[in-house]
């Protein structure tokens, strides 16, 4: 079969952007889910899921891909080394006692066994794409998961950055939850979660680290 690098690239990469897509969408789906905001209010762009669904999970799919290109190179070797045959060959020999008869060679075997190769090559390909396909479903699951968790911590130890709106007296009055391109989610020290525009909000700088 052959093979163009160029288009193969291209559906390697279309798949991962759409991975990383859908695992940034769940992240910000776990994580504001928590304070009963939906992910649309804060208008995040395509661009910006991809980079959080990066940001939170792009190493657990290399390591959900790397386990499963092992498995496709075994499965790779073991049919190039044709163990299937050498394995039922060996086993007949130990097993199988009785003299063996002269088996007269059945026209058109050769195509019977094509045939069954092909099909142990596609049934493998389903199978692969099955394993791909429920590990990212797992993936996913996982990640709004622990952004749930993260956010309900998050809450607890106050774990936010301090925020002050415009024009307004008193100063670090909030703290910043979310930020998209044109709102932010931010809470009072009541807990109450509000959205502010970005332009109305002024951000806090961090303490320099003592030396």
């Amino acid at each position: 079969m052959k093979l163009n690098l160029s288009a193969d690239l291209a559906v390697i990469i279309s798949i991962i952007t759409v991975f990383l897509f859908a695992n940034g969408n769940a992240y910000l789906g776990g994580y504001l889910d928590a304070f009963n905001i939906d992910p649309i209010t804060l208008n995040y762009s395509i661009q910006d899921k991809i980079y959080i669904g990066y940001l939170r999970g792009f190493n657990t799919f290399l390591y959900s891909i790397l386990v499963v290109l092992i498995c496709m190179a075994v499965r790779f070797i073991w049919i190039a080394m044709d163990v299937s045959r050498k394995l039922n060959n060996w086993l007949d020999k130990k097993l199988n006692t009785a003299p063996n008869n002269y088996t007269p060679i059945i026209h058109n075997s050769s195509f019977h066994e094509e045939l069954e190769r092909s099909y142990s090559r596609n049934a493998t390909l389903g199978v692969s794409v099955m394993v791909i396909l429920v590990v990212t479903l797992f993936i996913l699951a996982d990640t709004e998961k622990t952004a749930t968790q993260k956010a309900f911590d998050d809450m607890k130890n106050l774990n936010f950055a301090p925020i002050s709106i415009k024009n307004s007296e008193k100063k670090d009055t909030h703290f910043e939850v979310l930020c998209g391109p044109t709102l932010c989610a931010i809470m009072d020290k009541n807990e109450k979660v509000t959205l502010e525009e970005t332009k109305n909000i002024e951000f806090t700088p961090k303490d320099p680290p003592e030396k």
